[in-house]
């Protein structure tokens, strides 16, 4: 608004510089109208400059050093002087426009230079007279308006200045404060306190909103802290348990002198501390060795106390009876209410190997044994003879022996499906396949450096992260 105002002032003085400016030519105009016909007048320039500045004195008009000049644009009597630009300009314009004057205005020094083409009897050409106009008025409304102009700047100014101190003290500097409260919660400190005003506005409305919230996540904080100790609390009462499972777990594992005729080796790698794997050899009373492979559903604690359960039914049930399939009948009766009420079940491998080397066997939907010949190339699969104990209904008729002649130096490989189910670094299944290319190319080396190796290789083609089931590989040979 004042960009606009200043601006039409200025417009407004400009138009009165030039009415000033053409008061001026008319009374220049109406002195030489007057005194032309004098005698003197007829060749007299200086006279005729003193009457034009006589003519002005006592009006408004100041008229100051007025010059007469010639058609060529120089002070008459002045044949090498300067060429007065608007003299010529104010010519050109009478002669084409009849225009009886011409005005440059001077904004720098507030004045007017004002230009009337005339001539004087007897004279062959027009000569122009050049009279200075001081506007004074023009300069006295300049300078008031200037001072206004000042005036409301500095008032704009103190205002601007009041108002950012008006909206600092009363909104700034508490935000400010909520600010540094918001800080300290963010790290945990819940000690900044709001303090409402007596104005009770929307500030401290939020104030009051704030306090209430730094009081609620103070109280959730130290009830998740007290709950978070409790839980590092029970998990180390936790931990400690898994870890004294693990060691009764591995504690009735079969030591690795077991087996009279029979040479084996073991990995064992549970998912977490405890597993849901188990195995065991045996000697039996007659001179026979009994291999046993059982893998119970899901892992971790759950598979782990399933497998304790299924070991001691295992051993009552070898001390009862002497075939395969009778003894996973036994577990099966034993176990099944059990199974079937918690939705679990096992799968089980378990041969008798004799000295002559006549082996019986019963696989309870485990995973097809690996068969290796000292004299032949590649491996023979055993499949499932039966269902899972758990599926199957109760009696020995529900699962069915098989029965293999192993000659010395035959391996068997006998594994649970955390071996060949896992996810190689290709995307795709290790699966019994790749079990297979690993046995029929590290088959030739001893048992032990042939079970190392597959282990070894085995470990670098599938994906750590990949490993989502416990793992038992056994592999044992014909003495």
């Amino acid at each position: 608004i004042y960009v606009f105002v200043g601006t039409g002032q200025i417009d407004q003085l400009s138009r009165n510089g030039l009415l000033i400016a053409e008061n001026a030519a008319l009374r220049i105009v109406t002195a030489i109208s007057r005194h032309a016909a004098t005698a003197q007048l007829k060749s007299d320039n200086a006279l005729l400059l003193k009457h034009i500045a006589a003519s002005a004195e006592g009006s408004e008009v100041h008229l100051s050093a007025c010059r007469a000049i010639q058609a060529d644009g120089r002070l008459a009597g002045d044949a090498t002087g300067a060429v007065s630009g608007p003299a010529l300009k104010a010519l050109r314009l009478y002669e084409s426009e009849q225009r009886l004057f011409f005005t440059d205005l001077k904004a720098i020094d507030f004045t007017a230079a004002v230009y009337v083409p005339f001539k004087l009897p007897g004279a062959t050409q027009l000569s122009v007279v050049g009279c200075n106009v001081a506007l004074e008025s023009i300069r006295e409304a300049f300078e008031r308006l200037l001072r206004l102009s000042l005036i409301i700047l500095t008032v704009t100014l103190f205002m601007q200045a009041g108002l950012a101190w008006f909206i600092y003290f009363v909104f700034l500097r508490r935000l400010r404060v909520l600010e540094k409260s918001t800080d300290l919660i963010a790290r945990g400190d819940f000690s900044g306190d709001w303090q409402p005003g007596s104005r009770f506005d929307e500030i401290d409305q939020l104030g009051y909103r704030f306090n209430e919230m730094r009081l609620a996540l103070a109280e959730k904080t130290r009830v998740l802290e007290d709950t978070l100790v409790n839980l590092e609390k029970v998990n180390f009462d936790l931990e400690g348990d898994l870890i004294l499972g693990q060691e009764i777990q591995r504690s009735i594992l079969p030591p690795a002198v077991a087996g009279r005729h029979v040479r084996w080796c073991v990995t064992y790698r549970p998912l977490s501390k405890v597993s849901g794997d188990f195995y065991d050899v045996f000697d039996l009373a007659d001179g026979a060795t009994g291999i046993l492979q059982f893998d119970a559903s899901g892992h971790g604690v759950p598979a782990a106390l399933l497998t304790m359960m299924a070991k001691i039914s295992f051993v009552e049930a070898i001390q009862k009876v002497e075939q395969p399939n009778q003894v996973i009948a036994a577990v099966n009766d034993e176990l099944s209410a059990h199974l079937q009420m918690t939705g679990n079940f096992l799968t089980a491998f378990y041969a008798v190997i004799r000295p002559h080397g006549r082996m019986i066997y019963c696989n309870a939907a485990h995973t097809s044994i690996l068969v290796l010949r000292r004299d032949r190339a590649g491996a023979e699969l055993l499949e499932p003879t039966s269902l899972s104990v758990g599926f199957s209904p109760p009696g020995p008729g529900a699962f069915m022996n098989g029965e293999l002649l192993l000659r010395k130096g035959d391996r068997i490989i006998v594994y649970t499906d955390g071996l060949t189910e896992t996810i190689d670094k290709t995307g795709k299944q290790f699966g019994v396949a790749g079990l297979l290319r690993l046995v029929e190319r590290f088959g030739k080396l001893e048992l032990q450096e042939m079970h190392a190796a597959i282990e070894r290789e085995w470990a670098s083609l599938v994906e750590r992260s990949a490993i989502d089931d416990d793992v038992t590989l056994i592999s044992a040979e014909m003495g």
